[in-house]
């Protein structure tokens, strides 16, 4: 469990880096089953929001 536990910490790192990389935020849809990519100025500065939809089962993930 404990390197499961280890695998699992590493993958969250590299999201939150290439997050922040990218100037973006995420979030779920569970009702269309989407990831929704946020852009972090448009959000942060209330203005006009910048968003991108994946679907779950694109990056292979299961319900």
């Amino acid at each position: 469990m404990e390197e499961f536990q280890a695998k699992v910490g590493l993958v969250a790192e590299v999201i939150k880096g290439s997050l922040e990389s990218f100037n973006l935020y995420i979030a779920v849809d569970p009702k269309t089953e989407e990831f929704i990519f946020i852009d972090r100025d448009a959000l942060d500065n209330k203005g006009p929001g910048k968003v991108a939809r994946v679907k779950m089962n694109q990056i292979n993930v299961r319900k």
